[in-house]
Protein backbone atom coordinates (compact mmCIF):
# COMPACT_ATOMS: atom_id res chain seq x y z
CA UNK A 1 0.00 0.00 0.00
CA UNK A 2 2.87 2.34 0.73
CA UNK A 3 4.17 1.81 -2.80
CA UNK A 4 0.76 2.71 -4.25
CA UNK A 5 0.59 5.94 -2.26
CA UNK A 6 4.16 6.80 -3.27
CA UNK A 7 3.37 6.28 -6.97
CA UNK A 8 0.27 8.48 -6.71
CA UNK A 9 2.32 11.08 -4.85
CA UNK A 10 5.02 11.07 -7.56
CA UNK A 11 2.44 11.49 -10.32
CA UNK A 12 0.68 14.36 -8.53
CA UNK A 13 4.03 16.10 -7.90
CA UNK A 14 4.81 15.86 -11.62
CA UNK A 15 1.41 17.28 -12.53
CA UNK A 16 1.90 20.17 -10.12
CA UNK A 17 4.95 21.24 -12.15
CA UNK A 18 3.06 20.85 -15.44
CA UNK A 19 -0.12 22.49 -14.23
CA UNK A 20 0.26 25.74 -16.17
CA UNK A 21 0.58 23.86 -19.46
CA UNK A 22 -2.48 21.65 -18.99
CA UNK A 23 -6.01 22.40 -20.12
CA UNK A 24 -8.53 23.28 -17.45
CA UNK A 25 -10.70 20.28 -18.31
CA UNK A 26 -7.69 17.96 -18.09
CA UNK A 27 -6.74 19.29 -14.67
CA UNK A 28 -10.31 18.99 -13.42
CA UNK A 29 -10.71 15.41 -14.65
CA UNK A 30 -7.33 14.35 -13.25
CA UNK A 31 -8.06 16.04 -9.92
CA UNK A 32 -11.30 14.18 -9.31
CA UNK A 33 -9.84 10.96 -10.72
CA UNK A 34 -7.17 11.08 -8.01
CA UNK A 35 -9.87 11.73 -5.43
CA UNK A 36 -11.69 8.53 -6.44
CA UNK A 37 -8.45 6.55 -6.47
CA UNK A 38 -7.54 7.75 -2.98
CA UNK A 39 -10.99 6.75 -1.70
CA UNK A 40 -10.53 3.25 -3.08
CA UNK A 41 -6.95 2.90 -1.79
CA UNK A 42 -7.98 3.86 1.75
CA UNK A 43 -11.33 2.09 1.68
CA UNK A 44 -10.10 -1.24 0.31
CA UNK A 45 -6.88 -1.46 2.30
CA UNK A 46 -5.99 -4.69 4.02
CA UNK A 47 -7.05 -4.94 7.64
CA UNK A 48 -3.98 -4.64 9.81
CA UNK A 49 -1.91 -2.50 7.44
CA UNK A 50 -2.48 0.45 9.78
CA UNK A 51 -2.59 0.55 13.60
CA UNK A 52 -6.35 1.09 13.96
CA UNK A 53 -8.09 -1.06 11.33
CA UNK A 54 -8.14 -4.21 13.47
CA UNK A 55 -10.00 -2.32 16.18
CA UNK A 56 -12.39 -0.78 13.69
CA UNK A 57 -13.10 -4.23 12.31
CA UNK A 58 -13.87 -5.52 15.80
CA UNK A 59 -16.18 -2.56 16.50
CA UNK A 60 -17.90 -3.07 13.13
CA UNK A 61 -18.73 -6.69 13.93
CA UNK A 62 -19.54 -5.99 17.61
CA UNK A 63 -21.39 -2.68 17.41
CA UNK A 64 -23.75 -3.88 20.15
CA UNK A 65 -20.96 -4.81 22.58
CA UNK A 66 -21.45 -2.73 25.74
CA UNK A 67 -17.80 -3.15 26.71
CA UNK A 68 -16.67 -0.86 23.89
CA UNK A 69 -19.69 1.44 23.77
CA UNK A 70 -17.73 4.29 25.34
CA UNK A 71 -14.50 3.72 23.42
CA UNK A 72 -15.57 5.55 20.25
CA UNK A 73 -18.42 7.77 19.16
CA UNK A 74 -21.93 6.39 18.84
CA UNK A 75 -21.95 7.42 15.17
CA UNK A 76 -19.51 4.63 14.30
CA UNK A 77 -21.70 1.99 15.93
CA UNK A 78 -24.80 3.43 14.25
CA UNK A 79 -23.17 3.44 10.81
CA UNK A 80 -21.80 -0.06 11.45
CA UNK A 81 -25.25 -1.35 12.33
CA UNK A 82 -26.74 0.10 9.14
CA UNK A 83 -23.96 -0.98 6.76
CA UNK A 84 -23.61 -4.46 8.27
CA UNK A 85 -27.12 -5.20 7.00
CA UNK A 86 -25.74 -4.88 3.47
CA UNK A 87 -22.58 -6.93 3.93
CA UNK A 88 -20.43 -8.42 6.67
CA UNK A 89 -17.24 -7.08 5.04
CA UNK A 90 -15.69 -4.29 7.13
CA UNK A 91 -14.40 -2.59 3.98
CA UNK A 92 -17.84 -1.13 3.40
CA UNK A 93 -17.40 1.18 6.38
CA UNK A 94 -13.80 1.92 5.38
CA UNK A 95 -15.06 3.07 1.97
CA UNK A 96 -17.80 5.12 3.64
CA UNK A 97 -15.37 7.04 5.84
CA UNK A 98 -12.76 7.35 3.08
CA UNK A 99 -15.33 8.75 0.64
CA UNK A 100 -16.43 11.58 2.89
CA UNK A 101 -12.96 12.19 4.33
CA UNK A 102 -11.33 12.57 0.92
CA UNK A 103 -14.16 14.32 -0.90
CA UNK A 104 -14.71 16.94 1.80
CA UNK A 105 -11.02 17.85 1.72
CA UNK A 106 -10.89 17.94 -2.08
CA UNK A 107 -13.90 20.24 -2.08
CA UNK A 108 -12.20 22.49 0.47
CA UNK A 109 -9.00 22.58 -1.61
CA UNK A 110 -10.92 23.89 -4.60
CA UNK A 111 -12.74 26.42 -2.45
CA UNK A 112 -9.64 27.94 -0.85
CA UNK A 113 -7.08 27.46 -3.64
CA UNK A 114 -9.00 27.79 -6.92
CA UNK A 115 -5.83 28.58 -8.90
CA UNK A 116 -3.98 25.45 -7.73
CA UNK A 117 -5.20 21.99 -8.60
CA UNK A 118 -2.42 19.63 -7.55
CA UNK A 119 -0.18 21.36 -4.99
CA UNK A 120 -2.80 20.99 -2.18
CA UNK A 121 -3.01 17.28 -3.02
CA UNK A 122 0.79 16.99 -2.77
CA UNK A 123 0.69 18.45 0.75
CA UNK A 124 -2.29 16.28 1.63
CA UNK A 125 -0.56 13.08 0.50
CA UNK A 126 2.65 13.92 2.34
CA UNK A 127 1.07 13.21 5.75
CA UNK A 128 -2.61 13.95 6.35
CA UNK A 129 -3.99 11.28 3.99
CA UNK A 130 -2.10 8.47 5.71
CA UNK A 131 -2.99 9.78 9.15
CA UNK A 132 -6.68 10.57 8.68
CA UNK A 133 -8.06 8.51 5.78
CA UNK A 134 -5.96 5.38 6.39
CA UNK A 135 -5.64 5.39 10.18
CA UNK A 136 -7.84 7.83 12.13
CA UNK A 137 -10.82 7.50 9.83
CA UNK A 138 -13.29 9.22 12.16
CA UNK A 139 -10.98 12.21 12.41
CA UNK A 140 -10.79 12.21 8.61
CA UNK A 141 -14.40 13.26 8.19
CA UNK A 142 -14.19 15.68 11.11
CA UNK A 143 -11.13 17.46 9.72
CA UNK A 144 -12.78 17.74 6.30
CA UNK A 145 -15.81 19.42 7.83
CA UNK A 146 -13.55 21.75 9.78
CA UNK A 147 -11.76 22.80 6.60
CA UNK A 148 -15.13 23.80 5.15
CA UNK A 149 -15.90 25.72 8.35
CA UNK A 150 -12.84 27.98 8.10
CA UNK A 151 -14.32 30.42 5.58
CA UNK A 152 -17.60 30.86 7.50
CA UNK A 153 -15.51 31.45 10.62
CA UNK A 154 -13.51 34.15 8.83
CA UNK A 155 -16.75 35.71 7.53
CA UNK A 156 -18.24 35.67 11.05
CA UNK A 157 -20.98 33.24 10.00
CA UNK A 158 -21.14 31.65 13.42
CA UNK A 159 -24.18 29.46 12.89
CA UNK A 160 -22.85 27.87 9.70
CA UNK A 161 -19.40 27.24 11.16
CA UNK A 162 -20.87 25.84 14.40
CA UNK A 163 -23.12 23.51 12.43
CA UNK A 164 -20.15 22.15 10.48
CA UNK A 165 -18.09 21.68 13.64
CA UNK A 166 -21.10 20.15 15.41
CA UNK A 167 -21.47 17.68 12.57
CA UNK A 168 -17.76 16.94 12.94
CA UNK A 169 -18.35 16.15 16.62
CA UNK A 170 -20.84 13.50 15.51
CA UNK A 171 -17.94 11.67 13.86
CA UNK A 172 -15.19 12.53 16.34
CA UNK A 173 -15.62 14.17 19.73
CA UNK A 174 -12.28 16.01 19.47
CA UNK A 175 -14.05 18.59 17.29
CA UNK A 176 -15.33 20.09 20.53
CA UNK A 177 -11.86 21.63 20.94
CA UNK A 178 -12.48 23.67 17.79
CA UNK A 179 -15.58 25.48 19.03
CA UNK A 180 -13.69 28.34 20.78
CA UNK A 181 -11.97 29.12 17.48
CA UNK A 182 -15.30 30.23 16.02
CA UNK A 183 -15.32 33.27 18.29
CA UNK A 184 -11.73 34.41 17.70
CA UNK A 185 -11.33 37.89 16.27
CA UNK A 186 -10.35 38.18 12.62
CA UNK A 187 -8.92 41.68 12.92
CA UNK A 188 -5.32 42.63 12.26
CA UNK A 189 -3.20 41.54 15.22
CA UNK A 190 -0.57 43.55 17.01
CA UNK A 191 2.96 42.19 17.37
CA UNK A 192 2.30 41.34 21.02
CA UNK A 193 -0.83 39.37 20.09
CA UNK A 194 1.00 37.49 17.33
CA UNK A 195 3.74 36.52 19.76
CA UNK A 196 1.15 35.26 22.23
CA UNK A 197 -0.64 33.03 19.71
CA UNK A 198 2.71 31.82 18.35
CA UNK A 199 3.67 30.73 21.87
CA UNK A 200 0.36 28.89 22.25
CA UNK A 201 1.36 26.35 19.59
CA UNK A 202 4.50 24.90 21.24
CA UNK A 203 2.82 25.22 24.65
CA UNK A 204 -0.08 23.08 23.42
CA UNK A 205 2.35 20.36 22.39
CA UNK A 206 3.95 20.43 25.83
CA UNK A 207 0.56 19.95 27.50
CA UNK A 208 -0.32 17.35 24.87
CA UNK A 209 2.69 15.13 25.56
CA UNK A 210 2.39 15.55 29.32
CA UNK A 211 -1.28 14.61 29.04
CA UNK A 212 -0.44 11.60 26.89
CA UNK A 213 1.92 10.29 29.55
CA UNK A 214 -0.78 10.64 32.19
CA UNK A 215 -3.38 9.01 29.94
CA UNK A 216 -1.08 6.05 29.29
CA UNK A 217 -0.55 5.57 33.03
CA UNK A 218 -4.28 5.75 33.66
CA UNK A 219 -5.11 3.33 30.85
CA UNK A 220 -2.71 0.74 32.20
CA UNK A 221 -5.27 0.25 34.97
CA UNK A 222 -8.40 0.48 32.81
CA UNK A 223 -7.66 -1.29 29.51
CA UNK A 224 -7.86 -4.71 31.13
CA UNK A 225 -11.66 -4.26 31.16
CA UNK A 226 -11.77 -3.84 27.36
CA UNK A 227 -11.91 -6.80 24.96
CA UNK A 228 -8.95 -7.56 22.76
CA UNK A 229 -7.85 -6.13 20.36
CA UNK A 230 -9.51 -2.88 21.46
CA UNK A 231 -7.50 -2.57 24.67
CA UNK A 232 -4.25 -2.39 22.71
CA UNK A 233 -4.84 1.15 21.40
CA UNK A 234 -7.50 2.51 23.71
CA UNK A 235 -5.74 5.86 23.98
CA UNK A 236 -5.49 6.67 20.28
CA UNK A 237 -8.73 8.66 20.12
CA UNK A 238 -7.43 11.20 22.65
CA UNK A 239 -4.18 11.84 20.82
CA UNK A 240 -5.60 13.61 17.76
CA UNK A 241 -7.04 16.60 19.63
CA UNK A 242 -3.84 18.63 19.59
CA UNK A 243 -3.04 18.48 15.88
CA UNK A 244 -6.35 19.94 14.60
CA UNK A 245 -6.28 22.53 17.36
CA UNK A 246 -2.76 23.74 16.56
CA UNK A 247 -3.41 23.77 12.82
CA UNK A 248 -6.64 25.65 13.31
CA UNK A 249 -4.86 28.39 15.27
CA UNK A 250 -2.43 28.82 12.37
CA UNK A 251 -5.17 28.84 9.74
CA UNK A 252 -7.57 31.12 11.56
CA UNK A 253 -4.97 33.70 12.59
CA UNK A 254 -3.68 33.86 9.02
CA UNK A 255 -7.13 34.62 7.54
CA UNK A 256 -7.91 38.22 6.71
CA UNK A 257 -11.27 39.80 5.79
Amino acid sequence: MGAIIFIIFAIVVSLSFLENSLKESTKRNAYWFFAVVLVLVAGLREVGVDPDSVNYEYAFHHYDDDRISGAIEYSYFLISEILSRLTNDVHIIFVFYAFFGVMLKFKAFRKYLPDMWFLPVVLYLSFIYELHEVTQIRTGIMSGLFLLAIQPMADRQWIKSLLLIGLGMFFHISAIALIPLVFLSNKEMSLKTRMFWTAVIPASYVFYFLGSIRILRTNSRTTRRLPKPWSQVSTCSVRCISSPSCCSFILCTSMRP
